[in-house]
């Protein structure tokens, strides 16, 4: 049997940033993310015979196969996933697959990209490969981008893929990363996780991003380059801890994202967002991912946690228990 688990991440800034080409025609960019413990897993036993037997936990559903090629010729929308992944492999042998997610739906927390990172990972230590960080992030990033049809980032992949506190940096050589590991106590002793109930759909969001810059949209190109310098400020707060600043970082994204999209926020988000405002000890607010939904990351005060977490509960909302890797 092989099994490989892969976490989320919770991106602190440069979100949307490390999509291509647009962090190339910005000239360079940075995302920061941090890895938390909501998992994704897939789990492959090797059969003798061609049969194919895939299990979704998230999806309650299981199907299976006579062989490779049945699998790859249905119908079934709820397959797309695993017929992209398994066209990377086209494996010689039957199998059963199951896999699972621990993140909310829509989370934001780029639950998809980690399941692809556990997929990709548990057929690596099945073939007996061995590939890189980047490999593995540029194997996936591709595999998504054929599945939904829209362009993908890659910082999801590599907060699945490395554990820690991770600045990703872009520019015209490639993608560079630096990961973190004595940072977490800091990040998690003053982050509090935050479903907000809806789901969200970051490719539609990048997408119409990424559209408006390139058609030279000015309050788009602004809002962007605003991230840029954003992200690099984030970037310079994990290098010299000085996490006081966080929480205006998180104001500075939030109000140049509120110029990118209309989809940005969602009335859940808005409603969090006025609470948020009348709670002691709430000095940050970020939204996670693309937006839309998904979860929302309140920067707090330790002493406050109890109470704090008392009243986003009051008004509807789910407190995820989640801490940093």
């Amino acid at each position: 049997m092989f099994k490989v688990q892969s976490p989320m991440r919770f991106d602190l800034a440069g979100g949307t940033l490390d999509l291509w080409p647009l962090w190339a025609m910005l000239g360079q960019a940075t995302t920061v993310n941090a890895s938390i413990n909501l998992f994704t897993e897939c789990e492959i036993i090797p059969h003798d015979s061609n049969k194919i037997e895939i299990e979704s936990l998230d999806f309650k559903k299981k199907w299976n196969f006579a062989n490779l090629q049945e699998l790859l010729e249905s119908t079934d929308t709820d397959l797309l996933f695993y017929q992209a992944h398994l066209r990377h492999w086209m494996p010689k042998q039957g199998f059963s697959m199951r896999t699972r997610s621990e993140s909310p739906i829509g989370g934001g927390l780029g639950g998809s990209s980690s399941l692809s990172v556990s997929v990709y990972k548990t057929f690596l230590q099945w073939m007996n490969k061995n590939e890189d960080i980047h490999q593995i992030v540029r194997a996936c990033s591709n595999i998504e981008a054929f599945i939904l049809k829209t362009p993908t980032g890659t910082q999801d992949y590599y907060g699945a893929a490395a554990v820690g506190l991770n600045l990703i940096d872009f520019d015209f050589a490639g993608t560079h990363l630096q990961t973190l590991t004595d940072s977490k106590k800091n990040i998690a002793e003053k982050l509090l996780l935050i479903y907000t109930g809806k789901s969200h759909h970051s490719g539609i969001n990048n997408w119409q991003v990424l559209k408006k810059f390139i058609d030279g949209d000015a309050i788009t190109q602004r809002a962007l380059y605003a991230l840029q310098k954003t992200a690099l400020k984030m970037k310079q707060v994990c290098l010299q801890n000085n996490w006081q600043e966080i929480p205006f970082l998180f104001e500075e994204e939030y109000q140049s994202r509120l110029l990118l999209a209309d989809s940005f926020v969602s009335p859940e988000i808005l409603k969090l967002k006025e609470l948020s405002k009348t709670l002691p000890g709430v000095e940050g607010f970020k939204i996670c991912g693309a937006g839309g939904g998904g979860c929302v990351g309140l920067w707090i005060e330790t002493a406050q946690r109890t109470s704090i977490q008392q009243k986003v509960e009051q008004a509807g909302f789910k407190v995820l228990p989640v801490k940093i890797l």
